[in-house]
């Protein structure tokens, strides 16, 4: 594994987040979302190193539901270091030959069943005209030849061990200069010529929709039941479609997906409770009825009870953005 070769040096940062807190304070580029799909043994690392017009980070991630939002005229670029382990964005699976870029405003949601390796960029906006596609104010999604990706990881995970511990510290101007046009060159090879296709993500669009609008109506009232019947009637779509919209974008069922969305919110109050607080009123007012249930859930998820989490939380900020 690339990462485990890497040392910290004055230009290479090195972290590693064993704490979600911890990873939420550290999100780097857009304003995220991640919610982990287990806790008990949270884990994720990065390694980060800014060259001239272009940033790299190595990034190890853990399984989760993201949604992001970038607003900015650098490119964000994003691509698999390692073969795929079950990602999806915008509901479109994540395959060794899928590259992202964003620019602009734009806005996408990421689910992985399991850890990942990726590697991501940040192009400084000043770097154009080199026959890259024209997005702006779009995440898109591309295949790319199988050689050009190929070349484009090896010159990054080459990038990164140069920067690292002792061969970092002798890095001069002119070796991150060499580096940094080292990168933009392997993105010439992936992005020019006909070496990357648009992926189609307008099949998804509709999914998407029916996702923010599923968050929206459980956000307005948390206790709430919702019924696949009276929700598909609501939206004036099929039962069926709201089932393959939570199974596209969010990689799981609608009654997983809105028991997980739940338990989080839970988590959030508890941590961020007086003591002596009730935490039947807590579970109560975020549509668990049963609490036997509602605590053994917690439990598989949080690897502790809703207790536990309350009297280590004594007052806490929420442990999760928007909760």
């Amino acid at each position: 594994m690339l990462f485990d070769e890497l040392a910290a040096s004055c230009h290479l940062r090195i972290s590693r987040f064993s704490a979600l807190e911890q990873f939420h304070a550290s999100e780097r580029f857009v304003a995220a979302e991640s919610i982990p799909l287990r806790i008990k043994s949270f884990s994720a690392a990065r390694a980060t190193l800014q060259l001239p017009r272009v940033s790299v980070a190595l990034f190890g991630s853990f399984p989760r539901i993201r949604d992001a939002a970038y607003d900015g005229p650098d490119a964000i670029v994003t691509l698999l270091a390692e073969p795929a382990n079950g990602a999806i964005i915008n509901g479109v699976a994540v395959t060794n030959t899928s590259i992202g870029f964003l620019r602009g405003r734009s806005r996408y949601s990421w689910f992985e069943k399991a850890p990942n390796w990726f590697f991501s960029l940040r192009v400084d906006r000043s770097v154009r005209a080199r026959g890259w596609p024209e997005v702006i104010d779009n995440f898109a999604l591309f295949r790319a030849s199988q050689p050009s990706l190929r070349a484009l990881r090896a010159t990054l995970a080459r990038v990164l061990v140069s920067a690292s511990g002792a061969r970092g510290e002798a890095m001069t101007a002119a070796d991150l200069e060499a580096a940094g046009e080292a990168v933009l060159s392997a993105l010439d090879l992936v992005f020019t010529g006909s070496n990357a296709k648009l992926v189609d993500q307008l099949p998804s669009a509709l999914h998407l929709r029916l996702v923010e609008q599923i968050d929206a109506r459980l956000a307005s009232d948390p206790s709430a039941a919702i019924y696949s019947k009276i929700l598909a009637r609501d939206l004036d779509v099929s039962v069926r479609s709201l089932h393959s919209a939570t199974k596209s974008i969010r990689g799981m069922s609608l009654h997983r997906y809105l028991k997980i969305r739940r338990l989080w919110l839970v988590r959030g109050r508890l941590l961020a409770a007086a003591p002596g607080i009730r935490i039947k009123s807590f579970a109560l007012a975020h549509g668990f009825w049963h609490l036997g249930d509602f605590s053994s859930d917690y439990r598989d998820l949080f690897g502790e009870l809703p207790s536990e989490t309350l009297a280590r939380g004594a007052g806490a900020a929420p442990a999760l953005p928007g909760s």
